[in-house]
């Protein structure tokens, strides 16, 4: 309980006290003035000259004396009040000092763990600091480590570019190989690719060692023959194709498939080294994955692809490697522009090696 509640309780009774001790006082004014007047009856009663005043003031004295008896009385029980007032005082103020003492005690043990969180809390702000400081010293040397590995790393691909590019030709020639526009859903528009990537050529930095020949409507009967006239590094088939297939214009000037077998012959029987071959058709990733067994390096599309994405990206694929790029990298850069660019782009083209290449280390174009 407050200490303030038996502080209160105690005001209280004293006031009780102090009414009590005043009735003590009235009762103790009242008998006197009552023997007083007993005493006068009674001297009246001696000096009465008749037995009628006699018994009038000797009335008057016992009525005295009963007035001073009730006084009595009352002083007595005011009396009992008193002593009981104070009893009561003292117990209040008993209870008071010892819920006093219970609310100090209760507010050292607040303060004393107040303190000990606050020293808890210190310790562990310092220990944590401590922690993030080791932390922060072990983040410094693996970001330094990882710098290193990434300095290193970055020597050893640019050492390997270089020797990629004094291996590689003085001047290479891309063969484009236009097969039907008819077949598909749409007709294609394959001059626009092929007006792409000739622009991208003569915008590029090495390109007076790129030679840009193109071979429109091909007919699977030309094939070997434009393969023999030009010894192309790079051939890029466009045109309509399927999983197994490409298509190309017939003798009647009707679409014809060239199915992945023929096709894997004819790139067989190539008599120079086809480092690149190029699909740029729907659905050619497996005709790509399949020429790595006769080319370095080929590229597929997983779906199918439009005439804007095919174009974007065949540009920018040899406008890269016409910039001194690797395979690798022209294929990413390609992708890249090619999603950009166009925005709904689809196609998902795919690069494919031969078993234990590595694509970052084929440069076709080197000055």
């Amino acid at each position: 309980m407050d200490p303030d509640h038996y502080h209160g309780q105690a005001d209280q009774e004293r006031k009780r006290l102090d009414g009590h001790r005043s009735k003590i006082a009235k009762a103790d004014a009242d008998i006197a003035k009552a023997e007083a007047a007993a005493d006068k009856a009674d001297a009246a009663v001696r000096k009465a000259r008749s037995s009628s005043q006699a018994r009038t003031k000797q009335s008057e004295a016992d009525r005295q004396r009963s007035a001073a008896a009730k006084a009595r009385d009352a002083r007595a029980k005011a009396s009992k009040a008193v002593r009981e007032s104070e009893k009561k005082i003292a117990e209040y103020d008993a209870l008071a000092r010892e819920a006093k003492a219970k609310l100090d005690k209760k507010e050292r043990d607040v303060r004393k763990r107040a303190e000990d969180q606050a020293t808890r809390d210190a310790a562990k702000a310092t220990q944590a600091l401590k922690n993030e400081s080791r932390a922060q010293a072990a983040r410094e040397a693996s970001r330094q480590r990882e710098v290193l590995q990434l300095r290193e790393h970055t020597y050893e691909l640019e050492e390997r570019l270089r020797a990629a590019r004094l291996a590689a030709p003085k001047t290479i020639t891309v063969l484009f190989l236009a097969g039907t526009i008819e077949g598909g859903e749409l007709p294609l528009r394959l001059d626009r690719e092929i007006h792409e990537i000739d622009q991208k050529l003569r915008a590029s930095e090495y390109r007076e060692h790129v030679r840009f020949e193109t071979h429109q409507a091909t007919q699977i009967r030309d094939i070997i023959d434009a393969l023999n006239r030009y010894d192309p590094d790079i051939v890029h088939f466009s045109g309509h194709g399927d999983r197994s297939s490409l298509l190309f214009e017939g003798t009647d000037g009707r679409p014809q498939a060239l199915a992945d077998a023929q096709l894997a012959l004819l790139l067989q029987v190539a008599r120079k080294s086809i480092r690149l071959v190029v699909f740029n058709a729907c659905l050619s990733a497996e005709q790509a994955a399949l020429a790595t067994d006769y080319v370095e390096a080929a590229i597929g599309m997983e779906e199918p692809i439009n005439d804007d994405t095919a174009k974007t990206f065949a540009g920018q694929l040899y406008r890269s490697l016409a910039d001194g790029n690797s395979i690798g990298n022209a294929f990413n850069q390609a992708c890249a522009q090619a999603r950009v660019v166009n925005d709904d782009a689809r196609g998902h083209p795919r690069l494919y090696v031969r078993d234990g290449a590595d694509p970052d280390d084929m440069v076709l174009v080197s000055p």
